[in-house]
């Protein structure tokens, strides 16, 4: 419980059950609709974690969503490898620049960055047109 702030530190139950309450809506809203991570990332965020590590935290689980996808595109012979095969390097490229670019920044900034910028692309995801 290092990572999170003095308080939560002091309550590390109710953080983890409070994260957990928030995982499983976001986990529910994801399976619907997707942008699970528009709840994730300011839950993790209210129980304290640093801006970068809640922000690599919610992409650990947006990976591991993925590769459930991905096992069940195997599983039903559904890949496109065609498409995988060009889309698999440059996700990689894009995460690692990303990982980086993110890093090089204080946490003020990336802090002030992440309201703003959820708020502004999740807006946009859900946007019909």
């Amino acid at each position: 419980m290092d990572m999170l702030g003095s308080y939560w530190a002091e309550h590390g139950l109710l953080a983890i059950l409070m994260l957990g309450a928030i995982a499983f809506v976001a986990g529910f809203v994801d399976s619907i609709a997707g942008g699970g991570g528009l709840f994730l990332v300011p839950g993790f965020l209210l129980v304290g974690m640093p801006p970068q590590v809640a922000l690599g935290q919610e992409k650990l689980v947006s990976t591991l969503g993925t590769l459930a996808a991905i096992r069940n595109f195997l599983a039903n012979s559904k890949m496109v490898w065609q498409v995988a095969l060009v889309g698999v390097p440059f996700s990689l490229l894009g995460a690692y620049l990303g990982a980086h670019l993110i890093v090089s920044i204080s946490q003020e900034t990336v802090g002030k960055i992440i309201p703003v910028s959820y708020t502004h692309l999740r807006a946009h995801e859900t946007r019909e047109d």
